[in-house]
């Protein structure tokens, strides 16, 4: 499966970004009957966005923890925690042959649009403020 990325015109012509990409990849497919699927493009969490999460909140939280509790956390342990207490999982219960499942629907910061990570970025600084950590804002 390829994907391509492009913009629906007012004339509903269909403009393809990086023709030249695009047109090497399509020659496979000429003379072929294929399926289109149309839908917006997510664009998920920035790079810089992901370099703030790991290398600035995590590391923040990391060494603040330490310094009040002298306990030392993995990067997964803190990512897991605030997964678990910020982002909070939704639980899906279900019965299979008799037996009660439990799911967690979790959604994972590399999921988040970039506005959701901003949204999560607030709550995250609000979250530890509280529990007197500052994670400082992206500069």
């Amino acid at each position: 499966m390829d994907i391509f990325f492009g913009k629906v015109n007012e004339d509903y012509t269909v403009q393809l970004h990086n023709l030249r990409f695009s047109q090497d990849i399509l020659h496979k497919y000429v003379g072929k009957d294929v399926e289109i699927e149309v839908r917006l493009e997510a664009k998920t969490r920035s790079d810089k966005q992901h370099r703030w999460y790991w290398g600035v909140a995590i590391l923040t939280i990391i060494n603040c923890l330490k310094e009040f509790d002298g306990v030392s956390y993995s990067k997964e342990e803190i990512h897991e925690f605030i997964l678990k207490n910020i982002i909070r999982p939704e639980v899906k219960v279900s019965v299979v042959m008799g037996q009660q499942l439990i799911t967690y629907l979790t959604k994972t910061t590399s999921k988040m649009s970039t506005i959701e990570f901003n949204d999560f970025k607030e709550q995250l600084q609000l979250y530890f403020a509280e529990k007197g950590i500052v994670v400082p804002d992206p500069v």
